[in-house]
């Protein structure tokens, strides 16, 4: 029992330590967030993605960055949400960025014309439009407008406040945040930041490792205890 209670506090430190150490790393990558740099030459759809991200004053390495996390870059993807396309866009959100598109959004693949859902430049231009109506709403701050691309606006202004980096307490929602935010930094060739990125990850791979170890002690214990009950009670 001793030992579940201490890989169980173990863990707890760790997983402290490593969502502390994280987002004050996003600070330190955000402020440099004007300073726009990319590494997309060998990116699929990189032209469209500079013109748009520049046509909205956007990072193009972020907007790639979400494109990557979002559809891995198929125009074609359909997430079980009902988001389309390359920065999978859902079909009301379409329909209010694009009031006059004779695409309603809601359709399958592929493509129905250039001004379709599915048609890559269509849906960069609206998916970089939206980011960046998104980091208007919260002041240009970057963390918070990735997690409303992924959870919502409304979610992020009703459960984030008392979360660290005002991020919805949504695992799927975090870990979005933070793959983003780690390929934005390898995109703009951040060396500092992505050495600290590796060991983030190492950490939580760690935490995971000592939070699944104290559940095997705390099973055992469960199971020792439950087999020495009869001989305690017959005593």
């Amino acid at each position: 029992m001793l030992l579940a209670l201490a890989a169980t506090w173990g863990g707890w430190i760790l997983g402290e330590f490593e969502e502390d150490a994280e987002w004050q790393w996003t600070v330190q990558l955000t402020e440099s967030y004007y300073q726009a740099r990319d590494n997309l030459q060998d990116l699929p759809y990189a032209d469209l993605i500079r013109l748009y991200a520049a046509r909205n004053d956007l990072d193009p390495a972020l907007v790639a960055a979400v494109i990557q996390l979002e559809s891995a870059y198929d125009p074609n993807a359909v997430s079980r949400a009902g988001a389309r396309g390359l920065m999978q866009i859902l079909p009301s959100t379409w329909r209010y960025l694009h009031p006059e598109s004779l695409c309603p959004g809601n359709h399958a693949p592929p493509s129905c014309g250039p001004g379709c859902i599915f048609d890559p430049a269509a849906n960069i231009r609206g998916g970089t439009t939206y980011l960046r109506l998104l980091l208007g709403e919260f002041h240009g701050d970057v963390v918070l407008a990735t997690a409303a691309y992924n959870a919502g606006p409304s979610a992020v202004r009703r459960l984030g406040r008392q979360e660290p980096a005002g991020i919805p307490p949504f695992r799927e929602t975090r870990q979005y945040v933070r793959n983003v935010l780690y390929r934005w930094a390898y995109l703009r060739e951040e060396p500092r930041q992505m050495v600290m990125s590796m060991e983030l990850g190492a950490m939580g791979r760690l935490a995971s490792g000592v939070r699944a170890f104290s559940a095997g002690l705390w099973l055992l214990f469960c199971l020792w205890t439950l087999r020495r009950l009869p001989w305690t009670l017959e005593r």
